[in-house]
C-alpha cells in the first residue's frame, strides 16, 4: 500500500481476496505447518504450534507494528511489502527499478537504513518481519493459480 500512498503506483484495479477462506489458517502437514496467505499476524502470533515449534516466527508477527495492525495485517501483505528505498519509491532509475545504479550504494548515498552487507546491486532492505524469520527457518512458499 506504500505505493498506493506515495502515488507512485497506479493500478487499474484492486481485488479484495478477504473473502477467500482457503487462504487463512494454520495447519500441521507432514513437513511441518502450512500457514495461509490471508493469516493474521496476531493469529500467528498467538498459535501454540508457532509458538512452540516456531517461536522465532511467533516472535517476529508479535512485534510486527501495533496490536491494531497485527489485527488486520496478515502473513501475505507482510512477507510482500515492497521495499521502503526511497530513491526507488520516488521514481529514480536504481537497479530495482530496471536501472544500472543503486544511488545507496554510493559514497554520496544516504544508506542509513539501507542493507550493505554482501549486496548484489540493490542494497535495499525489505521491511518484513516476518520474511527474516521465514528465511532463517527455511520456509518454502507456494504461490498456486486457481480458477476462483
Amino acid at each position: 500500500m506504500i505505493g498506493f500512498k506515495d502515488r507512485n503506483k497506479r493500478p487499474q484495479a484492486v481485488i479484495d481476496i478477504s473473502w477467500l477462506e482457503e487462504l487463512k489458517g494454520i495447519k500441521e502437514t507432514a513437513d511441518g505447518i502450512e500457514i495461509g496467505v490471508l493469516t493474521t499476524l496476531t493469529e500467528i502470533a498467538n498459535n501454540s504450534i508457532v509458538k512452540d515449534q516456531y517461536g522465532l516466527l511467533a516472535t517476529a508477527a508479535s512485534r510486527v507494528a501495533s496490536p491494531q495492525i497485527r489485527n488486520v495485517g496478515t502473513l501475505g501483505g507482510n512477507l510482500c511489502q515492497d521495499t521502503r528505498c526511497w530513491y526507488y519509491r520516488y521514481g529514480l532509475d536504481c537497479y530495482r527499478a530496471g536501472g544500472n545504479t543503486c544511488y545507496a550504494y554510493t559514497p554520496e548515498g544516504m544508506n542509513r537504513e539501507h542493507c550493505l552487507f554482501k549486496a548484489d546491486r540493490c542494497v535495499a532492505a525489505p521491511p518484513s518481519d516476518t520474511a527474516t524469520a521465514s528465511v532463517t527457518l527455511d520456509a518454502t512458499m507456494v504461490r498456486a493459480e486457481k480458477d476462483w
